[in-house]
Protein backbone atom coordinates (compact mmCIF):
# COMPACT_ATOMS: atom_id res chain seq x y z
CA UNK A 1 0.00 0.00 0.00
CA UNK A 2 2.86 2.37 0.78
CA UNK A 3 4.43 1.58 -2.59
CA UNK A 4 1.18 2.28 -4.41
CA UNK A 5 0.77 5.53 -2.49
CA UNK A 6 4.25 6.54 -3.60
CA UNK A 7 3.31 5.83 -7.21
CA UNK A 8 0.13 7.88 -6.94
CA UNK A 9 2.04 10.84 -5.53
CA UNK A 10 5.09 10.84 -7.80
CA UNK A 11 3.81 9.92 -11.26
CA UNK A 12 1.31 12.79 -11.76
CA UNK A 13 3.90 15.31 -10.51
CA UNK A 14 5.30 15.83 -14.02
CA UNK A 15 3.49 17.09 -17.10
CA UNK A 16 6.29 16.01 -19.43
CA UNK A 17 5.29 12.79 -21.22
CA UNK A 18 8.84 11.50 -21.61
CA UNK A 19 9.57 11.97 -17.91
CA UNK A 20 6.30 10.29 -16.94
CA UNK A 21 7.13 7.25 -19.08
CA UNK A 22 10.69 6.96 -17.78
CA UNK A 23 9.50 7.31 -14.20
CA UNK A 24 6.77 4.72 -14.73
CA UNK A 25 9.20 2.14 -16.13
CA UNK A 26 11.63 2.74 -13.28
CA UNK A 27 8.89 2.41 -10.65
CA UNK A 28 7.69 -0.90 -12.11
CA UNK A 29 11.19 -2.34 -12.12
CA UNK A 30 11.83 -1.18 -8.57
CA UNK A 31 8.51 -2.29 -7.07
CA UNK A 32 7.90 -5.66 -8.71
CA UNK A 33 11.42 -6.51 -9.89
CA UNK A 34 10.39 -7.03 -13.53
CA UNK A 35 13.13 -8.00 -15.99
CA UNK A 36 11.43 -6.40 -19.00
CA UNK A 37 8.99 -3.49 -18.89
CA UNK A 38 7.14 -2.40 -22.01
CA UNK A 39 4.81 0.60 -22.36
CA UNK A 40 2.48 1.05 -25.31
CA UNK A 41 0.47 4.20 -25.96
CA UNK A 42 -2.78 4.22 -27.92
CA UNK A 43 -2.64 6.28 -31.10
CA UNK A 44 -5.65 8.62 -31.13
CA UNK A 45 -8.16 7.91 -33.86
CA UNK A 46 -6.75 4.44 -34.63
CA UNK A 47 -6.85 0.90 -33.27
CA UNK A 48 -3.08 0.78 -32.95
CA UNK A 49 -0.62 1.01 -30.09
CA UNK A 50 2.91 2.36 -30.31
CA UNK A 51 5.60 0.80 -28.16
CA UNK A 52 7.26 3.87 -26.64
CA UNK A 53 9.30 2.23 -23.88
CA UNK A 54 10.89 -1.21 -23.84
CA UNK A 55 13.56 -2.95 -21.82
CA UNK A 56 15.38 -6.20 -22.49
CA UNK A 57 14.66 -7.46 -26.01
CA UNK A 58 11.34 -5.63 -26.39
CA UNK A 59 11.08 -4.02 -29.82
CA UNK A 60 9.74 -0.51 -30.43
CA UNK A 61 7.14 -0.75 -33.14
CA UNK A 62 3.54 -0.01 -34.09
CA UNK A 63 1.14 -2.85 -33.31
CA UNK A 64 -2.53 -3.22 -34.20
CA UNK A 65 -5.03 -4.25 -31.53
CA UNK A 66 -6.10 -7.25 -33.63
CA UNK A 67 -2.54 -8.57 -33.70
CA UNK A 68 -2.09 -8.54 -29.92
CA UNK A 69 -1.95 -11.99 -28.23
CA UNK A 70 -5.13 -13.05 -26.48
CA UNK A 71 -3.75 -12.63 -22.97
CA UNK A 72 -2.70 -9.03 -23.75
CA UNK A 73 -6.06 -8.28 -25.36
CA UNK A 74 -7.71 -9.45 -22.14
CA UNK A 75 -5.82 -6.72 -20.29
CA UNK A 76 -7.68 -4.20 -22.44
CA UNK A 77 -11.04 -5.81 -21.69
CA UNK A 78 -10.56 -6.18 -17.92
CA UNK A 79 -10.20 -3.51 -15.25
CA UNK A 80 -7.28 -5.31 -13.67
CA UNK A 81 -3.97 -6.88 -14.59
CA UNK A 82 -3.74 -10.35 -16.10
CA UNK A 83 -0.77 -12.71 -15.90
CA UNK A 84 0.13 -15.76 -17.97
CA UNK A 85 2.93 -18.22 -18.60
CA UNK A 86 4.79 -17.53 -21.82
CA UNK A 87 6.21 -19.92 -24.38
CA UNK A 88 6.86 -20.14 -28.10
CA UNK A 89 3.14 -20.60 -28.62
CA UNK A 90 2.10 -17.94 -26.10
CA UNK A 91 4.31 -14.93 -26.76
CA UNK A 92 4.90 -11.74 -24.86
CA UNK A 93 6.87 -8.67 -25.84
CA UNK A 94 10.25 -10.23 -25.03
CA UNK A 95 11.25 -13.52 -26.64
CA UNK A 96 13.14 -14.74 -23.58
CA UNK A 97 10.32 -14.04 -21.10
CA UNK A 98 8.80 -17.01 -19.25
CA UNK A 99 5.93 -15.22 -17.52
CA UNK A 100 4.28 -11.82 -17.89
CA UNK A 101 1.70 -9.50 -16.35
CA UNK A 102 -0.26 -6.98 -18.41
CA UNK A 103 -2.61 -4.11 -17.63
CA UNK A 104 -4.38 -1.37 -19.58
CA UNK A 105 -3.66 2.28 -18.80
CA UNK A 106 -6.96 4.11 -18.34
CA UNK A 107 -8.00 7.69 -17.76
CA UNK A 108 -11.38 9.45 -18.01
CA UNK A 109 -12.98 6.19 -19.14
CA UNK A 110 -10.61 5.74 -22.10
CA UNK A 111 -7.71 3.35 -22.69
CA UNK A 112 -4.57 5.43 -23.20
CA UNK A 113 -2.08 2.57 -23.30
CA UNK A 114 -0.84 -0.78 -22.02
CA UNK A 115 1.93 -1.65 -19.58
CA UNK A 116 3.62 -5.04 -19.56
CA UNK A 117 5.95 -6.54 -16.93
CA UNK A 118 7.77 -9.73 -17.91
CA UNK A 119 10.24 -12.04 -16.17
CA UNK A 120 12.84 -14.33 -17.69
CA UNK A 121 12.46 -17.04 -15.03
CA UNK A 122 9.15 -18.67 -14.15
CA UNK A 123 7.91 -17.59 -10.72
CA UNK A 124 4.79 -16.77 -8.74
CA UNK A 125 3.82 -13.23 -9.78
CA UNK A 126 0.32 -13.06 -8.24
CA UNK A 127 1.32 -10.27 -5.84
CA UNK A 128 3.25 -8.40 -8.54
CA UNK A 129 0.19 -8.61 -10.81
CA UNK A 130 -1.96 -6.93 -8.18
CA UNK A 131 0.61 -4.18 -7.65
CA UNK A 132 0.79 -3.64 -11.42
CA UNK A 133 -2.93 -2.78 -11.41
CA UNK A 134 -2.33 0.05 -8.94
CA UNK A 135 0.68 1.28 -10.89
CA UNK A 136 -1.33 1.27 -14.13
CA UNK A 137 -4.13 3.34 -12.55
CA UNK A 138 -1.69 6.11 -11.58
CA UNK A 139 0.37 5.88 -14.76
CA UNK A 140 -2.72 6.10 -16.98
CA UNK A 141 -3.80 9.36 -15.35
CA UNK A 142 -0.25 10.75 -15.54
CA UNK A 143 0.09 9.88 -19.24
CA UNK A 144 -3.29 11.44 -20.01
CA UNK A 145 -2.41 14.62 -18.10
CA UNK A 146 0.92 14.87 -19.92
CA UNK A 147 -0.77 14.47 -23.29
CA UNK A 148 -3.38 17.11 -22.45
CA UNK A 149 -0.66 19.50 -21.30
CA UNK A 150 1.31 18.85 -24.50
CA UNK A 151 -1.79 19.63 -26.59
CA UNK A 152 -2.31 22.85 -24.63
CA UNK A 153 1.30 23.88 -25.29
CA UNK A 154 0.95 23.13 -28.99
CA UNK A 155 -2.31 25.06 -29.20
CA UNK A 156 -0.74 28.01 -27.38
CA UNK A 157 2.25 27.94 -29.74
CA UNK A 158 -0.09 27.88 -32.75
CA UNK A 159 -2.07 30.84 -31.45
CA UNK A 160 1.15 32.76 -30.79
CA UNK A 161 2.36 32.10 -34.35
CA UNK A 162 -0.94 33.41 -35.69
CA UNK A 163 -0.66 36.55 -33.55
CA UNK A 164 2.88 37.21 -34.79
CA UNK A 165 1.77 36.65 -38.39
CA UNK A 166 -1.04 39.20 -37.93
CA UNK A 167 1.35 41.73 -36.38
CA UNK A 168 3.83 41.29 -39.21
CA UNK A 169 1.08 41.68 -41.81
CA UNK A 170 -0.81 44.56 -40.22
CA UNK A 171 2.05 46.60 -38.80
CA UNK A 172 5.43 45.68 -40.25
CA UNK A 173 4.08 44.75 -43.68
CA UNK A 174 2.06 47.95 -44.11
CA UNK A 175 4.98 50.11 -42.95
CA UNK A 176 7.39 48.50 -45.40
CA UNK A 177 4.83 48.93 -48.18
CA UNK A 178 4.55 52.62 -47.28
CA UNK A 179 8.36 52.99 -47.33
CA UNK A 180 8.49 51.37 -50.77
CA UNK A 181 5.86 53.75 -52.18
CA UNK A 182 7.61 56.76 -50.70
CA UNK A 183 10.95 55.71 -52.20
CA UNK A 184 9.33 55.28 -55.60
CA UNK A 185 7.90 58.78 -55.31
CA UNK A 186 11.23 60.26 -54.26
CA UNK A 187 12.95 58.73 -57.27
CA UNK A 188 10.66 60.79 -59.46
CA UNK A 189 11.10 63.94 -57.37
CA UNK A 190 13.82 66.24 -58.72
CA UNK A 191 13.86 68.66 -55.77
CA UNK A 192 16.94 67.75 -53.69
CA UNK A 193 15.78 69.69 -50.63
CA UNK A 194 12.46 67.85 -50.49
CA UNK A 195 14.28 64.57 -50.96
CA UNK A 196 16.46 65.12 -47.92
CA UNK A 197 13.50 66.01 -45.69
CA UNK A 198 11.39 63.09 -46.84
CA UNK A 199 14.32 60.65 -46.67
CA UNK A 200 14.74 61.65 -43.02
CA UNK A 201 11.06 60.87 -42.39
CA UNK A 202 11.40 57.50 -44.13
CA UNK A 203 14.45 56.76 -42.01
CA UNK A 204 12.34 57.35 -38.90
CA UNK A 205 9.72 54.93 -40.23
CA UNK A 206 12.38 52.26 -40.82
CA UNK A 207 13.76 52.78 -37.30
CA UNK A 208 10.29 52.37 -35.79
CA UNK A 209 9.76 49.18 -37.79
CA UNK A 210 13.09 47.76 -36.62
CA UNK A 211 12.14 48.53 -33.02
CA UNK A 212 8.78 46.79 -33.47
CA UNK A 213 10.48 43.67 -34.83
CA UNK A 214 12.89 43.71 -31.88
CA UNK A 215 9.93 43.93 -29.51
CA UNK A 216 8.35 40.87 -31.15
CA UNK A 217 11.59 38.91 -30.85
CA UNK A 218 11.97 39.98 -27.22
CA UNK A 219 8.42 38.79 -26.47
CA UNK A 220 9.27 35.40 -27.98
CA UNK A 221 12.41 35.01 -25.89
CA UNK A 222 11.05 36.34 -22.59
CA UNK A 223 10.44 33.65 -19.97
CA UNK A 224 11.78 30.77 -22.05
CA UNK A 225 14.79 30.11 -19.83
CA UNK A 226 12.76 30.05 -16.61
CA UNK A 227 15.48 32.00 -14.75
CA UNK A 228 13.48 35.16 -14.03
CA UNK A 229 10.82 35.17 -11.36
CA UNK A 230 7.31 36.42 -12.03
CA UNK A 231 8.13 39.68 -10.24
CA UNK A 232 11.22 40.29 -12.37
CA UNK A 233 9.37 39.49 -15.58
CA UNK A 234 6.50 41.89 -14.75
CA UNK A 235 8.94 44.66 -13.84
CA UNK A 236 10.78 44.21 -17.15
CA UNK A 237 7.54 44.41 -19.11
CA UNK A 238 6.49 47.51 -17.15
CA UNK A 239 9.76 49.25 -17.94
CA UNK A 240 9.43 48.42 -21.62
CA UNK A 241 5.87 49.74 -21.74
CA UNK A 242 6.99 52.95 -20.00
CA UNK A 243 9.83 53.56 -22.44
CA UNK A 244 7.89 52.54 -25.53
CA UNK A 245 4.54 54.26 -24.89
CA UNK A 246 5.76 57.07 -22.59
CA UNK A 247 3.34 55.92 -19.90
CA UNK A 248 4.34 55.73 -16.26
CA UNK A 249 3.69 52.18 -15.03
CA UNK A 250 3.87 51.32 -11.32
CA UNK A 251 4.06 47.76 -9.93
CA UNK A 252 3.03 46.80 -6.42
CA UNK A 253 3.65 43.23 -5.31
CA UNK A 254 2.91 43.67 -1.64
CA UNK A 255 0.55 41.06 -0.18
CA UNK A 256 -2.17 42.49 2.09
CA UNK A 257 -2.35 40.98 5.58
Amino acid sequence: LLSLQKIAITLPSSFDLEKVLDQGVTQVQDLIDADIVTVLLAKPGTTSFLIVRGRGSAQKTLVNTDSLPRHISQAIEFNHSVSTDLSRAVRGFADEASIGAYCALRSRGFIVGIIAAEWRENRDVSQQTQILTGIADALGVAVDNARLFRDIRQQSASEERMRIARDLHDRTGSTLAFVGLELDRLIRNEDETDKKIELSEIRDQVTNTINEVREMLYDLRTGQDGENSLTQTVFEFAERVSSRAHIQVACDFSIPI
